[in-house]
């Protein structure tokens, strides 16, 4: 009686909401065609606003009609965001309903719209008239929008028309308007980066700061240690010189530290002293005060003679500069600061004026010669012929900046006509007065001739402070997040582009002694290029470094982008609650990147996801963040999660499986984090999930072989025990996925595969774009192996099944128990950095020498090998090289190691260029019975040797390898540069 009636209730309340909705009958049925118009409109709105934007726009009405224009379109792009999302989890469920696997991605076609699980003890015919009501009432609420959007569209667009603009085809003109002549509106594409110009008309400059820098006798500028000012104006090639100095090979050899800081503004006196007691080589984070960082300075760096390089210094504030001065005055003689700034103001507020050095201009001929070797190749004498003259009054234009040099020769590349270049010689934004800075009009020039996708992408950057690093794949995954582009190789083609229009400039990363290859691409921005995005992006995107409430109440209300930097937290704010943010703002914002010194800060997490719903990206990384709440699937926009460095985060929710646009996932470094969930194969659009350092996971969940889309994952754990619970990698359901797997994985205790065919599976020999890999046997904590069942037999032919695609740039294999190398190593021709660790079964090296790409080689924890002779080399013709790129070579730990010889065909083939010829940097330590070096060694180009708990290796060192110019043992240096210490 109780289900009739309930049955009978129900039935009601459907015909009654069917009666209520019957009027809005024709917009539900005409919504899927208002969809694709709206879409249609949106786009023509786009490329009507970059059309805007490559325009000098003198009337305020008509900035104000885009800025509306603009307005409307953010609404709309939401819109259809959610029309599509709708669409694509109602595919979701009904393939997860029919067990059927997986769905692609949602269309404008598909009459289906996501319906929410009910539980309600109904008839399966009430649920269905239900789930029909839910999809009548969602098309209804699409509709409504669509035509309020629509109608709001008419008034703007009937708006313009009043007021002479005329909307075409390919964008928008009125008589009134000023039409700039144009540069080329066709785009070529990029098919290799033009190769970097050298420094030209520094080298006086470069000659007299590095006497200044090696010049033992402190000048009167300063008590003990020279502070020496490289000051000009930006773009003039201050921070490039200071770099070409501090990388100068008589410089390294002078001093016994060097440590380069980026200031900028503003002067973060914490963040600087920070930056130095790393470059000493300590770990400031252990350090919470200012005070007590700079009692670590003054004791690290007691009697050391130092070169600390300030870049980019504006402050000037006295009082800032000298609590970090005092403990650098306790450095050793001859010890130099290296200040970069455009402020004079600076030289005389460190008491510096009479060692500073004045950049001046280059000369117009110096800037046509930068412009010439960028824009030419080899072989084009007759193009420079032709073109000199109009090239050298171009050069004029570079007011003596070798920065718009660079910019200009990358925007001529690409333009090798009389006529081509005559139109960036004659545009009026030579003169024009729109500019806010006189070197912004050749960067307009660069910038305007970009694609509307390139445009919108190196606007973003803006959204990060001065002297950012960039990691490449991550700004691209951003750019994708926010439709700029489709996937990550146009992603790829639209940075290079950038790149080759000097807009960002190579990072060159110092990493350890030992030259560790990194395969991630590290890029910067030149602070004037900064500035100029800045300039491009201007109340759209805003970085804010402290004093957080404050400031977001001054926010404008086009706010899309916004950069929280530096949160701090004490006893009167603890919390981080945002809602200081206007509600204009908050509709609209579309990234939020949150950072804080201190994990104490506790994030609002309702009003986040209550109020900020139209993110695309939000970055969350060590913010302390223990729980995330099941109510972040009301962020139904977001493509972009960063939750990395979060140590106290334990497990994920499963509505976050909701976010099915959802494509890059962040969780590396979440040491504590042990359950993924369980629905994590309904973020069907996923394409990256980081989850390196998430030591406590024991594998991934089933659903992971539902994601189609997935090219890059940082870590396979395999688990050991219940294996039917987790997902074995192999089973992906799209094959096609490992022909684009890319970046960095790391498969973690192999020994778990329980037999060849497992480790088969994972397919690594087909993951082409795969750069590095690490094969993890055993868990390693750092002091020993937490052993897991030793398998040595198996072991051996599940390393062989685990072989790689030769395109792989780094491998490391640790923790491995088989008692042979794979035969597979010695195939991987484009290997750069291979580290092998804890081989303890193994009693011969493989023939690395055979490595052709090889600049890095580790070996750690081998502790059967007593020998190591010819057959390391890998020569077997008179003719071959042996490791003919190696740089750096370490052994480690091999306790049973006694001898280390070379034959006399090595030492004639090292004598001939033929074994090691890059050599430069040998690392050998607790290795206690090695009993001395070969001779061949003697022929290479070695520069350091470095010897630790090596016992008998030790005074041989120090009685026969006195040639070698830098020589440590014990951690001690006993010879610099070819001088004993």
């Amino acid at each position: 009686m109780a289900d009739a009636f309930t049955s009978a209730l129900v039935d009601h309340f459907v015909s009654s909401a069917l009666a209520k909705i019957d009027k809005n009958v024709g917009l539900v049925q005409n919504v899927k065609k208002d969809v694709k118009k709206l879409k249609k409109s949106l786009k023509y709105i786009q490329d009507l606003l970059v059309d805007a934007g490559t325009r000098q726009l003198d009337s305020q009405w008509l900035k104000q009609w885009l800025s509306d224009l603009e307005d409307i379109s953010f609404d709309m792009d939401d819109v259809l965001d959610e029309w599509n999302s709708a669409i694509l989890k109602s595919e979701i469920e009904r393939f997860d309903q029919e067990g059927k696997g997986t769905c692609e991605d949602g269309d404008d076609s598909s009459d289906h719209v996501c319906a929410k699980k009910v539980c309600f003890p109904v008839l399966p015919s009430s649920w269905l008239c239900f789930k029909k009501v839910n999809q009548v009432i969602r098309h209804c609420d699409f509709a409504k929008r669509i035509k309020k959007l629509t109608n709001e569209l008419d008034i703007i667009k009937n708006d313009g028309h009043d007021h002479g603009i005329v909307i075409g085809a390919i964008g928008m003109y009125s008589q009134q308007q000023y039409n700039p002549s144009s540069i080329v509106k066709s785009r070529i594409t990029t098919i290799s980066l033009v190769e970097e110009t050298e420094i030209h008309g520094r080298d006086d400059d470069k000659e007299i700061l590095v006497s200044k820098l090696l010049c033992d006798s402190p000048q009167k500028s300063s008590k003990g240690i020279d502070i020496i000012p490289i000051v000009g104006m930006g773009g003039l090639g201050k921070t490039t010189l200071a770099q070409l100095v501090y990388n100068d090979d008589s410089v390294k050899a002078h001093f016994d530290k060097r440590i380069w800081v980026c200031v900028s503004d503003p002067f973060d006196q914490k963040r600087v002293a920070k930056a130095i007691v790393d470059g000493l080589g300590g770990n400031a984070q252990n350090y919470d005060e200012l005070e007590s960082l700079v009692q670590c300075i003054s004791n690290s760096i007691k009697g050391i003679k130092f070169l600390l390089v300030l870049d980019d210094v504006w402050t000037e504030e006295k009082s800032k500069w000298e609590q970090l001065k005092q403990p650098l005055m306790q450095g050793g003689v001859g010890s130099r600061i290296l200040v970069t700034t455009r402020k004079d103001e600076v030289t005389i507020m460190m008491r510096a004026i009479t060692s500073k050095i004045t950049l001046k201009k280059l000369s117009d001929e110096q800037c046509w010669f930068i412009i010439r070797q960028l824009v030419f190749v080899e072989g084009e004498e007759n193009e420079i012929k032709l073109l000199e003259e109009i090239g050298r009054k171009i050069a004029s234009k570079c007011k003596g900046l070798p920065l718009v040099a660079k910019v200009l020769g990358g925007l001529m590349y690409y333009r090798k006509s009389l006529s081509q270049w005559n139109d960036i010689l004659q545009n009026k934004l030579w003169d024009s007065k729109v500019v806010e800075e006189e070197i912004f009009a050749p960067l307009l020039l660069s910038y305007y001739d970009l694609s509307p996708l390139e445009k919108c992408c190196f606007s973003y950057c803006s959204l990060f402070p001065k002297d950012y690093i960039f990691e490449r794949d991550m700004l691209i995954e951003m750019w994708m997040s926010q439709g700029y582009v489709g996937d990550s190789r146009t992603g790829q083609e639209c940075f290079e582009s950038l790149v080759m229009r000097s807009f960002f400039d190579d990072y060159i990363q110092e990493f350890n002694a030992f030259g560790v290859f990194d395969p991630r691409h590290y890029y910067q921005m030149h602070d004037i290029v900064h500035d100029f995005t800045q300039f491009l992006a201007k109340s759209k995107t805003i970085v804010i470094e402290c004093d957080i409430n404050t400031k977001l109440k001054s926010l404008e209300h086009k706010i899309c982008h916004l950069n929280l930097l530096n949160v701090k937290s004490n006893s009167s704010y603890k919390v981080l609650t945002l809602k200081e943010i206007k509600r204009e703002i908050q509709r609209k914002l579309r990234t939020l990147l949150i950072s804080t010194e201190e994990i104490e800060v506790v994030l609002d997490f309702d009003f986040l996801f209550s109020n900020l719903r139209g993110l695309r990206v939000l970055s969350l990384p060590a913010l302390g963040v223990t729980n995330l709440p099941q109510h972040i699937a009301t962020l139904i926009h977001l493509r972009y999660l960063d939750l990395s460095n979060n140590s106290n985060l334990r497990e994920l929710p499963e509505s976050l499986c909701d976010l099915c646009n959802l494509q890059t996932l962040k969780v590396d470094n979440c040491y504590n984090l042990q359950k993924l969930p369980e629905g994590i194969g309904k973020v069907v659009k996923l394409r990256c999930f980081y989850n390196y350092g998430c030591s406590e996971l024991k594998g991934l969940p089933k659903g992971f072989g539902k994601l189609i889309s997935l090219q890059k994952i940082h870590m396979i754990p395999i688990p050991k025990e219940n294996k039917e619970a987790y997902f074995p990698f192999g089973d992906l359901k799209n094959p096609n996925v490992y022909d684009h797997f890319q970046g960095f994985l790391r498969i973690k205790r192999c020994v778990n595969l329980a037999n060849v065919g497992e480790a088969e599976k994972l397919s690594l020999g087909k993951m082409k774009e795969l750069e590095e890999l690490s094969l993890n046997f055993r868990v390693f904590d750092g002091s020993s192996v937490v052993e897991e069942e030793a398998k040595p037999q198996n072991e051996g032919m599940i390393l062989e099944a685990l072989k790689p695609h030769p395109n792989l740039n780094l491998l490391t294999i640790s923790q491995y128990h088989g008692v042979k190398f794979p035969s597979w190593i010695t195939s991987l021709i484009n290997l750069k950095c291979l580290t092998l660790v804890g081989f303890d079964n193994c009693e011969t090296l493989p023939p690395l020498g055979k490595l052709p790409c090889l600049e890095s080689l580790q070996l750690s924890i081998m502790t059967s090998v007593k020998y190591v002779g010819i057959e390391f080399w890998g020569i077997t013709r008179e003719e071959e090289n042996s490791f003919p790129k190696l740089k750096s070579l370490w052994f480690n730990y091999f306790s049973q190691w006694k001898k280390w010889e070379g034959s006399e065909e090595a030492a004639l083939a090292a004598r001939s260029s033929k074994v090691m010829p890059c050599l430069r940097s040998l690392r050998i330590t607790y290795c206690r019975n090695l009993e001395g070096l070969p001779g061949f060694l003697r022929m290479t180009p070695l520069e350091e040797l470095r010897i630790g708990d090596c016992g008998i290796l030790e005074q041989c060192c120090l009685n026969e390898w006195l040639h070698i110019p830098n020589i440590e043992i014990n951690y001690c240096r006993v010879q610099k540069d070819g001088i004993r210490i």
